[in-house]
């Protein structure tokens, strides 16, 4: 079903959330012992990264939604202005043909996945999880579409990013970084990165949004596939704590020599 697919943006992981305990010990001992600081920080940081990985694996599952199964597990068309189903393998979108142009909210369509089912693997607290991005594939089958926007809420603000999108019937792998500053858009009144990291730990839904293209009277067909949410790699922390050895015995050779 997929003719080509677009290689992926280059990862970029967003940091784990330090913990106060190990930077209160890091700041009295940086006084000190500068290396070894460094190297503790380092270890400290790693051995907490993994132990919570693994500890809240079950809250978050970072395993895609592939729609190899029957249905549109759990997701759905939020506007009604499309409809969405397992088209076998991914989930279709789809625009109705119409017979005049649409009136105003009736030109897009945002199909996500909420708290309703409860069972939703996408929902929750993201910052709690180690969440760092969201990566999907999106397809225009057809027509081009106006716009298409990765978009999560909290309670009481939505969070849009816009994504480029070119070309028909070619599959497109796109990876989105939890972090504020790097695209996200909200409302002016409270755009800010303390609201972002707050709505971040009660995510209440997620999806995209998609609007129809030219001619907009037209029927429109569009996929989603391969949706998952990922943490920080442990194979890239233990390299960090690698990176952080080497460093401190490469000093102290320096000062012995």
């Amino acid at each position: 079903r997929r003719t080509s697919v677009t290689k992926p943006r280059q990862r970029n992981v967003h940091k784990l959330p330090f913990r106060k305990s190990a930077y209160c010990i890091l700041r009295s001992t940086m006084k000190k012992r500068p290396t070894t600081a460094l190297l503790a920080a380092m270890v400290a940081f790693t051995a907490i990264s993994l132990i919570g990985i693994e500890a809240r694996a079950g809250v978050i599952h970072s395993v895609p939604e592939t729609w190899s199964a029957a249905g549109a597990q759990g997701w759905s068309a939020s506007l009604g202005n499309a409809t969405v189903a397992n088209a076998g393998g991914y989930l279709g979108i789809s625009f109705p043909a119409l017979g005049s142009p649409p009136g105003p909210g009736e030109d897009e369509e945002i199909v996500l996945t909420s708290g309703s089912p409860a069972t939703s693997m996408f929902v929750g607290n993201y910052t709690e999880a180690g969440i760092a991005w969201a990566r999907f594939d999106f397809m225009a089958e057809d027509v081009e579409p106006g716009f298409v926007q990765l978009q999560w809420t909290s309670a009481t603000h939505t969070w849009r990013y816009n994504l480029d999108v070119t070309g028909v019937g070619t599959w497109n792998t796109y990876t989105v970084n939890f972090i504020y500053g790097a695209g996200w858009i909200g409302d002016p009144l409270w755009n800010n990165e303390d609201q972002f990291l707050a709505d971040l730990a009660a995510v209440d839904w997620i999806g995209i949004a998609v609007g129809r293209g030219a001619p907009s009277t037209s029927g429109q067909d569009y996929g989603l596939d391969d949706f998952e949410l990922g943490v920080p790699e442990p194979g890239q922390l233990s390299m960090l704590c690698a990176a952080g050895l080497a460093l401190l015995l490469t000093l102290r050779r320096k000062r012995t020599g």
